[in-house]
């Protein structure tokens, strides 16, 4: 798992096996590798959450901070000390990011669906508050235009014409200065 996106793999399996609980009629169009329907990956998440939350509950000692003293007490040498404290630290960054980002989408997508918002204001909506929220946002942009704008392209930045034009400008000093 990383800090800033939700696992891929862990998604797809997901999709996977939520397939046998979907009450939705539309079975056919639901793709296992990418986001496809709202419903469904309102289900998908939810069960991301109940696997991160069941995962939390049977490793309660490895998430709290006030156990990690009897850990760090076993150990004598400092270095390996500063690297379990590290080591403990960041899964717990991970978790929290992880429920962070699982909040953030499924704040999206219940806006779309129970209100009726465009997905594009909502995000915008969510994200004028909170900070928190607008990282996530652009953390899981691939995946939310999967899900809302899949014939769309990515926006890309049109520097390409400006650093083209500087290129030619740089080898017409060149060519002028050697003269």
């Amino acid at each position: 798992m990383k800090h800033n996106k939700l696992n891929a793999d862990l998604l797809a399996y997901l999709r996977a096996h939520c397939l046998l609980f979907y009450p939705g009629d539309d079975f056919c169009n639901i793709r296992v590798t990418v986001p496809s329907d709202v419903d469904y990956e309102l289900i998908v998440l939810k069960t991301y959450k109940a696997l991160l939350d069941k995962f939390k509950e049977l490793n309660a000692g490895r998430f709290d901070p006030q156990d990690e003293d009897e850990i760090l007490v076993d150990c004598q040498n400092a270095f390996h000390r500063d690297m379990i404290h590290r080591y403990r630290l960041e899964q717990c960054r991970i978790i929290t990011s992880q429920y962070s980002i699982l909040n953030t989408l499924l704040m999206v997508l219940n806006q779309v669906k129970l209100i009726g918002l465009s997905y594009t204001y909502a995000i915008n909506q969510l994200c004028v508050g909170s900070h928190n929220h607008l990282v996530n946002c652009l953390n899981m942009r691939k995946y939310l235009k999967m899900l809302f704008a899949p014939n769309e392209p990515l926006p890309t930045p049109s520097d390409s014409s400006a650093s083209d034009e500087d290129a030619e400008t740089c080898e017409a000093r060149e060519v002028h200065l050697g003269d």
